[in-house]
């Protein structure tokens, strides 16, 4: 803010450019590239955020709490996962998907308008059945596994190296869906590389090497069945195929040609 004489008499810092401002009787109303809307009153170094949303890219990943459906998660293309209420339409917090530095493809596996490199988008999360961790999966292949209450990264998996696709770089598959089996012992991972990767949690989300590997084309869809002995799919060749769960045996879990059972 200036005075008559041009001179700066007040000024507020924000994190992200400015791209409009509407003066207003009592302030100003601020946007910012970063998808941020801000109230700000003159003379007040301190301008209430009244809008917070993702910026840049698409907004694909989204997953409701079991244990509280009035909050919800979202996952983006802007290196951000969210956390809302849903009954206040609030903000509560974020996390950051990647911190590793690089830059973007040009020709990127998933097609996106996002400006950052794949490994920091993400179109796919879900919530554990404890409400402790986040699963996010990346337009790059990678799970990424969210504490909820530290919001920092505490393991994360390369799932390509399991994808049916025969080429010569497996990186890319990029992952869309995946669930928990309700008992929370079971993250089932569909990526495009037309495989359901099962994790087993209680052994740092490790991946099995034998996959679900029935369709054939890139996996869309999935859940679990409520005992967890079974997984139902979906994938772009527009199959609906089912799958028998060994809960003792993860790597005995194979393909349910037979869907009446």
């Amino acid at each position: 803010e200036y005075d008559s004489d041009d001179n700066i008499v007040n000024q507020c810092n924000f994190d992200s450019s400015i791209r409009a401002v509407t003066p207003r009787k009592s302030g100003f109303i601020i946007g910012t590239k970063d998808g941020e809307i801000y109230y700000l009153k003159r003379f007040n170094k301190s301008p209430k955020r009244i809008v917070k949303g993702h910026f840049d890219g698409e907004l694909w990943g989204l997953d409701t709490d079991s244990n509280n459906p009035d909050y919800f998660a979202t996952s983006g293309e802007d290196n951000r996962y969210m956390l809302w209420h849903a009954p206040s339409h609030k903000f509560l917090a974020e996390g950051i998907i990647s911190n590793k530095k690089g830059r973007r493809s040009k020709n990127p596996k998933a097609s996106t308008t996002s400006t950052q490199p794949a490994w920091k988008c993400a179109r796919a999360c879900a919530f554990s059945p404890d409400s402790k961790h986040l699963a996010i999966g990346t337009n790059i292949g990678n799970l990424v596994i969210v504490d909820l209450k530290t919001m920092k990264t505490v393991v994360e998996h390369d799932l390509n190296d399991y994808s049916k696709r025969k080429v010569t770089n497996q990186k890319g598959n990029w992952i869309q869906t995946m669930k928990y089996s309700a008992d929370g012992k079971i993250l089932a991972v569909g990526t495009h590389g037309s495989v359901i990767v099962l994790c087993d949690v209680n052994k740092n989300y490790k991946p099995i090497k034998k996959v679900l590997d029935a369709h054939n084309a890139g996996i869309t869809h999935l859940d679990f069945s409520k005992d967890g002995k079974s997984i139902r799919s979906n994938c772009l060749a527009y199959e609906l195929l089912f799958h028998k769960i060994d809960n003792n045996k993860l790597s005995h879990s194979k393909h349910d040609a037979s869907s009446s059972k």
